[in-house]
């Protein structure tokens, strides 16, 4: 094992391609996963792709179901119970969810005209908390309602006061 940096290798472990990469990437506690936030500036298109823990490509959804480019720029992203991945989307002004397979779930604006999505987690009840850096307030998306195939979301609000 090397004892200082001079000494040490450094191994490929995920090929991008001609995409680069963001300042977004997510180790995933379920499976081992590695979700990376990716876009090429010429196409001005972004995603977040899912690499397996030995570095293979394993999902890399750009568009929703209408073909619409999906997410525009994945600030943070994190990954709920059920595996869905959650991102913050900065440009877009959403939070956007995906399910495993890359499948759009929702979006979300926030509850103010001019949504500036931040840091995003989620919790061991699969609650997702985004924080809105425009009006320093945090949503929190408490529920999920499966009715008439149909999904609904409860969101909250939590005032963050300065003193």
């Amino acid at each position: 094992m090397p004892t200082n940096m001079n000494d040490s290798k450094i191994t490929e472990f995920i090929k991008i391609g001609d995409w680069q990469p963001l300042q977004s990437v997510y180790s995933s506690h379920i499976n081992g996963d590695t979700l990376v936030g990716l876009m090429k500036d010429k196409e001005a298109i972004s995603n977040v792709t899912r690499y397996s823990k030995t570095g293979n490509e394993v999902q890399n959804r750009q568009k929703d179901n209408d073909g619409e480019l999906l997410i525009k720029y994945p600030q943070y992203i994190t990954e709920n119970i059920n595996g869905d991945i959650c991102t913050s989307d900065y440009i877009k002004q959403a939070m956007v969810v995906m399910n495993k397979p890359g499948k759009h779930r929702f979006s979300s604006r926030g509850q103010g005209v001019d949504f500036r999505p931040k840091g995003i987690c989620t919790d061991v009840l699969g609650h997702i908390l985004v924080y809105d850096f425009k009006i320093s307030i945090f949503n929190l998306v408490l529920l999920e309602i499966r009715q008439y195939n149909i999904d609904f979301y409860i969101c909250v609000l939590l005032v963050v006061a300065y003193p």
